[in-house]
């Protein structure tokens, strides 16, 4: 058997040595956190990104010490998670995200381990920058986008409606700088989800996606409750002054099918599965986020791009530190 030259070794032993030396100091800081907080109450506003008032009071003291534990995932900060959210200046969409599933996750009882491990997988994931394909993709905003937003969704999924909501606020609020691209996602746990992707599908041909995509949202109960979809979509199309013979025509294409399947596909190979996700700039957001994470990531990017400590939008490229 041959060994190694002992000198060969050394340096990865002081890189191991110096890896200690910083997470036994975050870890000693964020003990400290976690003592005081225990002692005197931890405040609501604590960290200014999260809903921390959602958690009770009795649960704060273990969120503080797992983020005490837990190093930032922000590029180039060396400090815990708990002193990373803290601070604006420090805090990155990454640390943010990991903070909301470790506050979901402590309110659920959810073991020290797993939590961990949740973390480093949605890490892992949100680092990756992803392209897309929007060739016959319907989208809304400006043609020359600083931030594009490509969303996942299910027309039958009551988060989608919600998050469908927010992006309509944000191109109507940014719509010169910003894009919103829709993909397909539709899920067999819901019934004529299908059915509604290709009333939509059909529609774009037409040119009047985003009119039948918000008649369909707003009209989630009637489609899930009926039997025979296609008699509403008909109605909808007639309303929205489309061919009816042509949409019709269309709806039964299997070209049209495919290209659904086809933007699923797309999303399953970028990681996505459930509905909504959203990527922004080819980097993914913790799935169904909140009407306050979707603002404040755009309109954080926007400002990044403003001050030179971002890029705008180019097909893919894209990062959330």
């Amino acid at each position: 058997m041959k060994f190694r030259s002992y000198k060969a070794l050394i340096p990865a032993l002081i890189a191991v040595v110096c890896a200690g030396v910083v997470l036994a100091v975050v870890l000693a800081q964020g003990g400290n956190a976690s003592a005081d907080g225990e002692a005197s109450g931890i405040a609501d506003d604590r960290y200014p990104a999260l809903r921390f008032e959602r958690l009770p009071q009795e649960m704060r003291a273990e969120f503080v010490r797992q983020a005490g534990a837990t190093l930032c995932p922000c590029r180039g900060i060396v400090a815990s998670l708990d002193q990373c959210l803290q601070s604006a200046e420090q805090s990155c969409p990454i640390a943010i995200d990991a903070g909301a599933i470790m506050l979901e996750q402590v309110m659920l009882g959810t073991d020290d381990l797993e939590i961990t491990a949740m973390i480093q997988r949605y890490v892992i994931a949100a680092r990756a920058s992803h392209s897309f394909d929007f060739a016959n993709t319907a989208g809304r905003g400006t043609e020359t986008p600083d931030v594009v937003v490509v969303e996942f969704a299910d027309f039958q999924c009551p988060h989608c409606r919600r998050v469908a909501e927010s992006l309509t606020d944000i191109v109507d609020e940014h719509g010169s700088r910003v894009r919103v691209y829709f993909k397909h996602f539709p899920l067999s746990s819901h019934r004529n989800s299908i059915e509604a992707a290709l009333a939509a599908a059909a529609a774009n041909r037409q040119g009047k996606f985003w009119e039948m995509h918000d008649l369909i949202f707003t009209n989630q109960d009637r489609i899930r409750n009926t039997q025979d979809p296609l008699d509403l979509f008909q109605g909808w199309a007639r309303d929205i002054g489309l061919d009816l013979e042509q949409f019709a025509t269309d709806f039964n294409d299997p070209a049209l099918y495919r290209s659904v399947r086809e933007d699923k596909q797309e999303g399953v190979d970028a990681g996505v599965s459930g509905t909504p996700t959203l990527f922004v700039n080819g980097v993914r957001m913790l799935e169904s986020p909140s009407h306050e994470a979707i603002v404040g990531r755009i309109t954080t990017l926007l400002a990044d791009i403003d001050a030179g400590s971002a890029q705008p939008w180019r097909q893919g490229a894209g990062s959330n530190e």
